[in-house]
């Protein structure tokens, strides 16, 4: 894991940047953007230990070639109650290449960590860019 504001991806989101149109040196990528809740019920908040673990064993083995992740304050309204939560988060941003394979990975990663941390879901967002490592 990348860390410190040194260590952001460097990704070149460019205003005009769908597949197969990016300069020279870059290629069309999907940009994943995700946001994990740390409050779990009935117990206190994920701990930075337990952050590192799930990166460590399941982030890593999903995207191994490099993501970046961070703290931040959440909100999230729940359906259930229609009440708005707020809880700390960790996001977690990756270039992907633009593919079915891609998605499916990411997929998999929310479900894990859904699964492992008792959230209702693991919010997403995706973007095309062009980007050059």
């Amino acid at each position: 894991m990348i860390r410190g504001s040194a260590g952001l991806l460097a990704i070149a989101l460019l205003a005009d940047c769908s597949a197969p149109s990016c300069p020279s040196g870059s290629s069309p990528v999907a940009v994943y953007t995700l946001f994990f809740g740390r409050a779990i019920g009935g117990r206190a908040d994920l701990t930075d230990t337990e952050w590192r673990a799930f990166a460590e064993s399941e982030v890593k083995a999903t995207i191994p070639d490099g993501w970046t992740a961070f703290d931040a304050e959440g909100g999230w309204r729940d359906p259930a109650t229609g009440r708005t939560i707020t809880e700390r988060t960790k996001v977690l941003v990756t270039a992907l290449p633009d593919t079915q394979g891609s998605t499916a990975r990411i997929s998999r990663l929310r479900s894990a960590y859904a699964n492992a941390f008792k959230q209702k879901r693991v919010g997403m967002t995706a973007a095309p860019a062009c980007a050059d490592f």
